[in-house]
């Protein structure tokens, strides 16, 4: 497997709007692993093995993204730093999908949010369950975009 970056959660270009051509981007899934000691050591041994088995060349790392458990994004000794210490090109960045998941399930607690979203949720499921519903919406949205 030849890989040239190991990971990369964001990125840009300095080049853009240059007419130069944009880097292409890949992120793989390479699998689920039991994991026994969840101390932050042991979680970045296990990280960099399994990269070591995949053949990838961590001096190419540019980047790392967890969640911001102690264990795994602290700065003293969490798994972030522990792999830094060897790649020093892998900057951590705290998972976005994580944060967005954290915000979500606090504004949850905001009822005018809590009901509007309920309310969404349930004009979704009426489209999705009704096939009336459904094809009336995709009637109505075709008459909309032709407007």
């Amino acid at each position: 497997m030849d890989v040239k970056i190991v990971s990369i959660r964001t990125g840009t270009y300095p080049g853009e709007g240059l007419g130069l051509q944009a880097p292409v981007l890949r992120e793989d899934f390479v699998g689920f692993i039991p994991i026994n000691d969840q101390s932050s050591e042991n979680l970045a041994n296990v990280i960099l093995q399994r990269c070591d088995e995949l053949n990838l060349d961590m001096t190419k790392c540019v980047g790392q993204g967890y969640d911001g458990a102690a264990n795994m994004a602290g700065h003293l000794s969490g798994v972030q730093t522990r792999i830094r210490e060897n790649y020093s090109k892998a900057r951590y960045i705290h998972c976005a999908s994580h944060r967005l998941n954290l915000t979500l399930s606090n504004v949850m607690s905001v009822p005018a949010i809590s009901n509007c979203l309920g309310v969404v949720s349930q004009v979704v499921n009426l489209f999705r369950n009704h096939s009336n519903a459904n094809k009336f919406f995709k009637k109505l949205s075709k008459k909309v975009n032709r407007q």
